[in-house]
């Protein structure tokens, strides 16, 4: 009986000791968001359930692709920026292959739990010339943070990148747009610009290729910046006439990096570019 007992006591000690070892402790990394690659119709995706991972990408095929050498911008050069949001993704590539054939640049605005999945794609896009930058880890939405959250979501993003680029980018877009005087004064202590756009063709609600260039093309102006999401194939589908169209019609298509220091001059931190989505702080 007493050994029956003892067996007992181990079984229940050694089960335990398992769920205390599987608990998040203090300082743990948050919860990553399940991110649907088909998200509900007019819905925004991101929700608070734990992770499925994403298959590990396959490299691609070796193209023959050298390192982009872009010329500097001239005097009365029209411009664009393309930023696309919430890659990378399978979707991403697609993209990429139209500005390697067209020779034009884009800003991917990558969420870092993503990065590690997406290497190859990471890379190509550095090596065609593309800007990185990051959109926080995990998709939170900044004016609901914390002080130390916010700066968290930023750093974590930025270091995931930074492999990549050679260093941790100084800008940043934060998710939905959204900002508030906390998260502008945390950018600018740490030295981040926020930047968000100035013409959304609201890809991520219409699902429609059509639309998607329809739009773009009815409203572009010089010195706009264009924000798209990577993670859709209409987006992708659209970028095969967006942009040879942007192109014919004279325009040039830079980083939003390069747009910026063109139009005006260095890049502040802690100062929103395009729209500022402010929310009021309560």
């Amino acid at each position: 009986m007493r050994k029956l007992l003892a067996m007992s006591l181990v079984l229940i000690f050694v089960v335990f000791a398992g769920c205390a070892a599987r608990t998040p402790g203090q300082g743990s990394l948050p919860i990553v968001p399940l991110a649907e690659d088909n998200p509900p119709k007019h819905e925004r995706y991101y929700l608070n359930s734990p992770p499925l991972l994403e298959e590990p990408e396959q490299p691609p095929a070796s193209s023959g692709e050298v390192q982009m050498v872009r010329s500097p911008l001239q005097e009365g050069e029209k411009i664009v920026a393309l930023t696309f949001d919430d890659g990378p993704h399978q979707h991403t590539s697609r993209i990429l292959d139209v500005l390697e054939e067209h020779g034009g640049a884009a800003t991917f605005f990558v969420l870092g739990y993503r990065v590690e999945n997406h290497r190859s794609t990471m890379e190509r896009a550095v090596r065609l010339g593309n800007e990185i930058a990051g959109h926080s880890w995990n998709h939170q939405d900044f004016s609901l943070l914390t002080e130390d959250e916010i700066a968290w979501q930023i750093k974590s993003a930025s270091e995931a990148i930074a492999p990549f680029v050679g260093s941790s980018p100084r800008i940043y877009r934060p998710p939905y747009g959204r900002t508030n005087e906390l998260v502008r004064q945390v950018s600018q202590r740490m030295g981040y610009a926020i930047i968000n756009w100035t013409l959304d063709p609201r890809d991520w609600e219409n699902r429609d290729a059509d639309h998607i260039y329809d739009h773009i093309m009815s409203t572009i102006q010089n010195g706009d910046i264009i924000v798209m999401h990577d993670i859709y194939a209409t987006t992708a589908q659209a970028m095969e006439r967006v942009i040879p169209r942007l192109i014919e019609e004279g325009y040039r298509l830079v980083t939003v990096s390069e747009l910026i220091a063109y139009l005006y001059g260095e890049i502040e931190p802690g100062v929103v570019y395009g729209r500022d989505y402010d929310v009021p702080m309560v």
